[in-house]
């Protein structure tokens, strides 16, 4: 599948409920949740 690109918030709303495909998978490690806990407080 190729990507998709959206434009703005418009294509973004008229894309809800549209399967917009797949990603890897990501690994989470501790050190990224506490750079998450970190940036959002």
């Amino acid at each position: 599948m190729a990507p998709r690109i959206l434009n703005g918030s418009t294509e973004l709303k008229a894309a809800i409920g549209e399967h917009l495909g797949y990603s890897d998978w990501m690994e989470i490690t501790q050190e990224r949740v506490n750079q998450f806990a970190e940036a959002t407080g």
